[in-house]
């Protein structure tokens, strides 16, 4: 009922329930105004009630790109950590090897020390 309100002639204002059943249905599912048809009558009968919808459509989309945005930092994110722990990881294995093969050095001259007392 309240979606055929808007094929009423252009001088016939909206009823009020029809518009809080607009607003109902725009507030549930902004989608069905996706239609250009409805959209059209919606900016013809009740303008203020397109231009929020409008409104929230762009507020939608907008919300959806900072989730997308936010998103691709976090995996962005994600790989510079996993980087830096394999970088870590790296110097940490040469780290390691150094120390083992200083270890190999100091066992050789304390066997030579040992040898020359």
């Amino acid at each position: 009922m309240a979606l055929q309100s808007l094929y009423l002639e252009d001088e016939v204002s909206l009823p009020p329930q029809a518009v809080e059943t607009l607003l109902n249905i725009a507030n549930l599912t902004p989608q069905v105004f996706d239609n250009p048809e409805l959209a059209e009558r919606l900016v013809v009968k009740a303008p203020a009630l397109a231009r929020l919808l409008k409104q929230y459509q762009t507020w939608e989309q907008q919300s959806l790109q900072q989730k997308r945005e936010v998103e691709s930092l976090k995996q962005q994110q994600q790989q510079e950590q996993q980087q830096q722990a394999a970088k870590f990881d790296q110097l940490t294995q040469e780290l390691n090897d150094k120390i083992k093969d200083y270890d190999q050095q100091i066992e050789l001259s304390k066997k030579k020390l040992e040898s020359l007392e």
